[in-house]
């Protein structure tokens, strides 16, 4: 007979996925006029190529938080999955999804554009604590099996 999943498990999954899907929906969306634009994290990782070592001070902040999200968002998918597996790694997975996503909100407002905050970062800032919070999901007891009964010792 087949294993049931354990809630806990079925909400580090949900909390997984979602992170995943945040980073792929706009993270940043602008408009002027009859333009329209949106950046997801495949333009984040562009813009820090690009950045290179030629950048000012006033954008190093900028630069910084971009890096934060361009190393955690990986980082946190990988665990975020594999800590279906291993429970403690969804503290971990959680806090570096948190941290992945302040980077990017300290680089959007040193950048002056977090009124162009898309709904990616929401989406994945749920998806981290998603998985922040599924470590304290009591997990199921384990059913013992009982002990062999003893038989009644024969009436007097």
């Amino acid at each position: 007979m087949g294993e049931k999943l354990e809630t806990w498990k079925i909400t580090v999954l949900i909390g997984a996925i979602i992170f995943l899907i945040s980073g792929f929906i706009p993270l940043v969306s602008f408009s002027l006029f009859d333009f329209t634009s949106s950046s997801n994290i495949l333009n984040v990782y562009d813009t820090v190529i690009q950045s290179g070592p030629f950048f000012t001070t006033s954008t190093a902040t900028a630069i910084i938080g971009l890096w934060l999200t361009a190393i955690f968002y990986p980082l946190t998918v990988i665990l975020g999955f594999l800590s279906i597996t291993m429970r403690k790694l969804t503290i971990v997975a959680g806090v570096l999804g948190l941290l992945c996503w302040i980077g990017l909100l300290i680089a959007l407002n040193e950048l002056h554009l977090t009124q162009n905050t898309g709904i990616g970062v929401y989406l994945g800032i749920i998806g981290a604590i998603i998985l922040l919070v599924s470590y304290f999901i009591k997990p199921r007891a384990m059913a013992t099996p009982a002990p062999p009964a003893t038989p009644l010792p024969p009436p007097q």
